[in-house]
């Protein structure tokens, strides 16, 4: 029969409350709690995998001709997509935006 494992985790003190708030409310242990959040996450994680590996051999297209594509059938005006490309590109790259050919 397996047993847990005991460990040490650090969670910031308004998180730590939050949890034991909960454990109270939902008659749950805050093991409990912790060991449902981080299978979930996983789980989550095993679903991103397995969607990366199922489009693994899918062939890579230009963004010229994605945006070929969306022009032609009316979803990109040339003014919409830009400010969203270059906001998502701002929070991943810290403001720097560069474009490859």
């Amino acid at each position: 029969m397996p047993t847990d494992t005991r460990t040490t985790i650090y969670l910031k003190p308004k998180v730590y409350r939050a949890l034991k708030v909960k454990a109270a409310t939902t008659d749950r242990s805050v093991s409990d709690l912790v060991n449902a959040a981080v299978l979930e996450s996983l789980r989550g994680d095993a679903v991103d995998l397995e969607a990366f590996d199922r489009r693994a051999k899918e062939p890579s297209r230009p963004f010229e001709k994605v945006l070929e594509n969306l022009k032609r059938d009316g979803s990109y005006t040339g003014s919409t997509m830009l400010p969203v490309l270059w906001k998502s590109s701002k929070s991943v790259t810290g403001g720097k935006f560069t474009a490859k050919r």
